[in-house]
């Protein structure tokens, strides 16, 4: 029953995109495509929003209150990947330098999520955590730029980690916001700098940045756990 539920969900959440899509083009914020992508982009990122909740409905009804133990919530040393809401996943350069060009998960792609205060279990909400990438280096907010070139443990480093609704422990699939120690979120940017003129746009598509400090729909990314098994395609 909860399946079919779901399904139906789907279908309507598709069938609503097709008529608000003019709304919503004209209503996008600054971060948002221009064009075809525009609308590819606004659809997956309502339909990951979709899946998220159902996931967390699912696992509520199986425990209205959700075991910070449980297989689904996200614990401090797990790794992880990042999925924008273009579909591309948040990746560490060779040059340490942070961008989301690509859709499979890969090396470059994994991410190990720490609590900031060393404690260990579930994250919640509000926890402040660090980033590490495959290079041993810390994903690092400076001024509006992010990239992945220090060790330190500083307040560069601390990034606050918040979820897009629902309570209790962060679960695998659940909509995150990374927040820098000045207030911006991370956001990923997916607009043609060459047909899009906006002065806070600086970055090419798939750079990561953080350059607002009110959430948009740019900001947010699902959380992946990475397989035992290793890297995943």
């Amino acid at each position: 029953m909860l399946g079919l539920s779901r399904t139906w969900g789907v279908l309507c959440a598709v069938a609503l995109f097709v008529v608000l899509r003019p709304t919503l083009a004209k209503h996008a914020p600054s971060c948002a495509a221009t064009g075809g992508g525009a609308d590819t982009a606004v659809l997956e990122s309502v339909l990951v929003q979709m899946r998220a909740s159902a996931s967390r409905v699912e696992v509520a009804s199986e425990d209205s209150d959700v075991d910070p133990t449980s297989p689904s919530a996200i614990q401090s040393g797990d790794s992880i990947y990042l999925r924008s809401h273009i579909g591309r996943f948040i990746a560490v350069m060779a040059d340490g330098s942070v961008r989301a060009d690509w859709n499979h998960r890969g090396e470059w792609e994994k991410l190990l999520i720490e609590r900031a205060d060393g404690a260990p279990g579930a994250l919640l909400p509000g926890t402040a955590v660090f980033l590490t990438g495959w290079n041993s280096k810390r994903i690092t907010v400076q001024g509006t730029g992010v990239h992945s070139k220090s060790d330190h443990q500083g307040k560069r480093q601390k990034l606050i980690i918040e979820r897009k609704g629902g309570e209790g422990p962060i679960l695998e699939g659940d909509e995150v916001f990374f927040k820098g120690w000045a207030g911006n979120y991370i956001d990923v940017n997916y607009i043609d700098t060459m047909h899009y003129m906006d002065a806070n746009v600086t970055s090419p598509i798939g750079g990561v940045q953080a350059r607002w400090s009110n959430r948009r729909d740019c900001h947010g990314l699902t959380i992946e756990r990475v397989l035992a098994t290793g890297v995943e395609q």
